[in-house]
């Protein structure tokens, strides 16, 4: 997944962009058995974070990355939840459309000794469309 945040200003810009790799383990319930089959799901979600970048733009001046990377933690954990529908094409595939909320639990800011602390925590809305082969 990737994060991006953007904070403007009369004299420029800053952007920071965060790229993590999230593992969720989702509990799925379904209610209905026939075509469309409503559901929901909730679970835990782990993210390593990848890589974290900070560029500005000062007026009109572009400024190098900045790698953020040592600044943030590289463990991002999170619970996920939310609900969907699936919808039978044929007897073995259906295609899935669900609607979720990710929350973050842990503070993904790590500032350096000496720093003032920050608490920096992700959230997230997310629409997904998908296909499934039942096997």
């Amino acid at each position: 997944m990737r994060e991006r945040y953007q904070i403007s200003g009369p004299a420029g810009s800053s952007t920071i962009a965060v790229n993590e790799l999230d593992l969720p383990l989702l509990f799925k319930v379904k209610f209905l058995q026939g075509v469309i089959r409503p559901y929901a799901f909730a679970g835990p979600n782990i993210g390593f974070v990848l890589t974290a970048t900070q560029s500005y733009s000062f007026a009109g001046e572009n400024i190098p990355d900045d790698d953020l990377k040592s600044k943030t933690s590289s463990i991002d954990f999170g619970i996920d939840f939310g609900a969907g529908a699936e919808y039978n094409v044929m007897p073995k595939m259906g295609i899935t459309l669900d609607v979720r909320y990710s929350l973050g639990l842990s503070n993904v800011a790590n500032p350096p000794a000496g720093a003032a602390s920050q608490t920096d925590k992700g959230a997230g809305f997310q629409i997904l469309a998908g296909v499934m082969f039942h096997i």
